[in-house]
């Protein structure tokens, strides 16, 4: 398949090919080189060394070969895709469904449905098992890469809408506390001295008087494991339904939802905001709430 092409320029005929496609289209140095060890970088239709000069006016192509055909039976995971093009997707994960296999889970996982159903998809983010909403997904290593690279700066938003025991006259705008992990037990926790930088930031909060519940919706800015579940404990309202971080015991799954992605589009650069629709496992959502995840 042909992953790239472009039209080398005048000011660019003096570059090396590897300095175009990292200048023009953001090619990763690992992945260049994986790609010319493949011969899969063209000039004019003929293989093409990292070194050699690009022509004003020659087509530069960059080719990865096409997925495999998967046989079998698909992984019965339920896999629902909100958006998709050649070179990303957005997924809709529901609640229960874990991402990568782990030690605990070898096969069964989202990462398996989507390779068995498109041959090829690399996830740029993870949801905790019982955490549902979009996740973002790239269908070759290009796309990989420069989504990668996204979440590195942070450029993507992500916007979760959680529901917590009780109620507060007033919530933090932002909660800044660092996330380690526990010795003894391997759980995160908020650890000043030891933990890496961790930030949720607060959009809005309803109230449900009648129930003393809250409903909170709030934005990732950096993107450690468990961090909204550990940063809701650490005020003192860990998220419904986590008994991990909350107390054990609890019934039904945890009240947290990934709602708002917004990022760039890795070929177009068009910003694009996607959204899940509302699991039928929570409880449904106030009309305040909706209005603010309106304007989220």
């Amino acid at each position: 398949m042909r992953l790239l092409e472009l039209t080398a320029g005048e000011a660019e005929a003096s570059l090396p090919l590897h300095v175009l496609l990292r200048e023009r289209m953001g090619m990763p140095r690992r992945l260049l080189r994986r790609l010319w060890s493949e011969a899969a970088i063209l000039q004019d239709g003929v293989p093409a060394q990292p070194w050699h000069q690009a022509r004003a006016g020659s087509r530069i192509e960059v080719c990865w070969p096409g997925p495999s055909a998967l046989h079998g039976a698909a992984p019965e995971v339920p896999l629902t895709i909100v958006y998709e093009d050649d070179d990303i997707l957005v997924v809709d994960k529901a609640s229960g469904i874990v991402c990568h296999p782990t030690h605990g889970v070898a096969s069964g996982t989202l990462a398996d449905a989507l390779v068995h159903r498109y041959g090829a998809a690399h996830l740029v983010q993870r949801l905790d098992r019982d955490t549902s909403g979009l996740l973002l997904a790239a269908r070759h290593p290009w796309s990989a890469a420069i989504l990668g690279q996204a979440m590195a700066r942070r450029d993507i938003r992500r916007t979760y809408a959680a529901l917590v025991p009780g109620i507060r006259k007033a919530w933090p705008d932002l909660i800044d506390a660092p996330i380690g992990r526990d010795p003894e037990s391997g759980d995160r926790r908020v650890d000043p001295v030891g933990g890496q930088e961790a930030r949720t930031r607060i959009l809005a909060s309803v109230p449900q008087e009648g129930a003393g519940l809250t409903w909170l919706l709030m934005a990732l800015e950096t993107g450690r494991t468990h961090q909204i579940r550990v940063h809701l404990a650490h005020l003192g309202h860990p998220i419904l339904g986590d008994d991990r971080y909350g107390p054990s015991g609890v019934s039904g799954r945890m009240a947290l939802h990934a709602h708002h992605l917004t990022f760039r589009h890795p070929r177009t650069g068009q910003t694009m905001r996607v959204e899940a629709s509302w699991p039928a496992d929570l409880p449904a959502m106030p009309d305040e709430l909706c209005r603010r995840l309106a304007d989220a």
